[in-house]
């Protein structure tokens, strides 16, 4: 199995979803895939889980591969 980590430091959203999307990707075509959260992009974290931010569904599935 192919182990990948991605990276998310920017701390602008798209940036991040686009990391959450491409390992939501990857884990569906069976790669092992761990998110390292760092610098600015861990602010976004509670804007995320806010169950009233449009992107929350998307950090939840990402969240449950594991790989956050």
């Amino acid at each position: 199995m192919k182990k990948i980590a991605l990276f998310a430091f920017n701390g602008d959203l798209m940036c991040f979803v686009h990391v959450l999307l491409n390992a939501i990707d990857m884990n569906d075509k069976g790669y092992q895939v761990k998110i390292v959260i760092e610098g600015s992009a861990t602010k976004l974290i509670p804007e995320l889980a806010r169950k009233d931010n449009p992107m929350y569904r998307l950090y939840e599935k990402a969240k449950g591969l594991d790989s956050i």
